[in-house]
């Protein structure tokens, strides 16, 4: 089964939800690696198992 690592930040919606224009500041703090899994037709959905984070 075809799959890679992934990674970027997680942007919780509380942090643009709590700006007054919807911004939001990202720091080493939100970085995050997940999976992503190759199907066919589909391609590279992320799969996440870390809880919290769906």
């Amino acid at each position: 089964m075809p799959a890679r690592y992934a990674e970027g930040y997680y942007l919780p919606i509380v942090k643009t939800q709590s700006s007054a224009d919807g911004t939001a500041a990202l720091t080493g703090q939100d970085a995050h690696a997940w999976a992503e899994v190759y199907f066919d037709g589909i391609g590279w959905p992320p799969v996440d198992a870390t809880p919290g984070y769906y």
